[in-house]
């Protein structure tokens, strides 16, 4: 089975061997469009993370059975017209889920907890921007205003500066 990778420096250093003990391995770095119509011409395998799987790209590929995106987004490739010509594609799987999530979630907490606020207070200074009340806190929260004094009251935050301050003092 030859199996070809036509922008293998999408990947940087990535260690190869397990796919290339899969058959005859050979790995590009770079194609252009030419190139990559010649390279897979006797290919079983094609792996690939920018190049563009179009007609042209299939036509010079009869042998091809399978593409497998390096990546997760399978834009570049026609795959009514691959899944036509019986090729198989596919992406990598779960690629970078957790990571996703984390990051949704961090953002989702940002919002809510409106840090980005209070980042600002703190690398601006409270002569750029005033701090939020403890009723709008509370309101955004639907709690009542005498919950945030109590969470906040003699608790303190060191600042950048390493500035230590009260950390009511954010509240009005």
């Amino acid at each position: 089975m030859k199996i070809v990778f036509l922008d293998s420096a999408t990947m940087g250093d990535a260690d190869m061997s397990g796919i290339a003990a899969q058959g005859d391995f050979v790995c590009y770095p770079s194609s252009t469009p030419e190139q990559a119509r010649e390279r897979v011409a006797d290919a079983d395998v094609a792996l690939l993370n920018k190049i563009i799987v179009n007609k042209e790209f299939l036509d010079a590929a009869p042998k091809l059975k399978l593409i497998c995106e390096a990546g997760t987004g399978i834009n570049n490739i026609d795959v009514d017209l691959c899944r036509e010509r019986g090729v198989a594609v596919r992406n990598v799987a779960a690629y970078s889920t957790d990571s996703v999530a984390q990051t949704a979630w961090m953002h989702i907490l940002n919002l809510a907890g409106m840090a980005f606020h209070y980042d600002e207070y703190i690398r601006s200074g409270e002569e750029h921007i005033l701090p939020l009340t403890r009723a709008q806190i509370a309101s955004e929260m639907g709690v009542h205003e005498s919950t945030i004094s109590r969470a906040v009251s003699n608790k303190t935050v060191m600042l950048p500066n390493r500035k230590v301050v009260a950390l009511s003092s954010f509240f009005d």
